[in-house]
């Protein structure tokens, strides 16, 4: 894994020649001013070319797991969405509709820092591994999840034709069964009667605790 992170600085990369970069084909042109924060985390081929000492970068992505930040999450619009733990969810990827040309458009996970889904016109859809046979793009390039479960709870971004800057993040929480409480202490007895306490559970995952039942 290759990792490159850029924290409100002048970019200081070496400067590399590299006879991969097509023109046209999949480059990112990024802009870096003093207060920008990137971070660009990939699992295979990337070629990164940078000029020292000015904050201006470009890189080539192809065919590859990537996965990068450039954006202020408090300035973009948030949308969030509660679906019970096995159900469906679906996102609507703003700005493209059927009549779009798409070059490239992913959904991407920024919870987990993963493309959940990417669909290239030469290659068709490609689904990460933790949403394999769960993750449908649909015409519209919406995407629809499928039984859904707690890990699947977090932020998602649609990304089309290599725009980095998304127009909605969708909050995504799983509504599931609270965890167990902890076990019982008996706080005081009598012939009659005991007492018990027992800590709350450490995570209700958004359900709404409403009594306890105890089974002697």
């Amino acid at each position: 894994m290759t990792c490159a992170v850029v924290l409100c600085k002048t970019i200081t990369v070496n400067a590399l020649e590299s006879k991969e970069v097509v023109p046209n084909e999949a480059v990112e042109a990024i802009i870096f001013i003093v207060t920008c924060v990137t971070a660009i985390i990939s699992k295979k081929r990337t070629t990164f070319y940078a000029i020292v000492g000015v904050s201006f970068t470009f890189g080539q992505f192809e065919e590859h797991d990537i996965f990068t930040q450039l954006f202020d999450r408090t300035t973009i619009p948030s949308e969030n969405h509660e679906v019970k733990a096995n159900g469906s969810v679906t996102f609507i990827c703003p700005g493209v509709n059927e009549n779009t040309k798409v070059e490239l458009l992913e959904w991407q996970s920024q919870t987990k820092l993963k493309v959940v889904l990417r669909y290239k016109p030469s290659t068709g859809v490609s689904v990460d591994g933790d949403w394999k046979d769960r993750a449908v793009l649909n015409k519209d390039y919406s995407v629809t999840i499928n039984k859904v479960n707690l890990t699947d709870s977090g932020e998602y971004t649609c990304a089309i034709n290599h725009r980095l800057i998304p127009e909605v993040i969708h909050k995504f929480y799983v509504i599931d069964i609270p965890d167990a409480p902890g076990r019982p202490l008996i706080i005081h007895f009598t012939s009659r009667t005991v007492n018990l306490s027992w800590a709350s559970p450490k995570y209700t995952n958004r359900t709404l605790i409403t009594h306890y039942t105890v089974i002697i």
